[in-house]
């Protein structure tokens, strides 16, 4: 399953929490329910994220979303417009 499509996934089915947005910054924040664990995700308008997740952990630099991240985006879409 790609990343993209365990977010739509996860979104689908309810596992995305938001707790903070702040459309002034561009951040949403929130919790997600993995398949391992809940995660404390963050992306940005700008195209950075922050996750719990091992993926996130080490790539939170780089350009690929994790699912979790990609999810949390999947939930923000309509508030920040990504």
């Amino acid at each position: 399953m790609s990343i993209q499509a365990k977010a739509r996934r996860l979104f689908s089915d309810g596992k995305v929490a938001i707790t903070q947005i702040d459309p002034d910054k561009g951040i949403v924040k929130g919790s997600v329910q993995g398949d391992h664990g809940a995660y404390k995700t963050e992306v940005t308008t700008q195209g950075t994220f922050s996750c719990t997740c091992r993926w996130g952990d080490h790539n939170s630099h780089g350009s690929r979303l994790c699912s979790h991240a990609d999810a949390l985006r999947l939930a923000a879409g309509c508030w920040l417009g990504f």
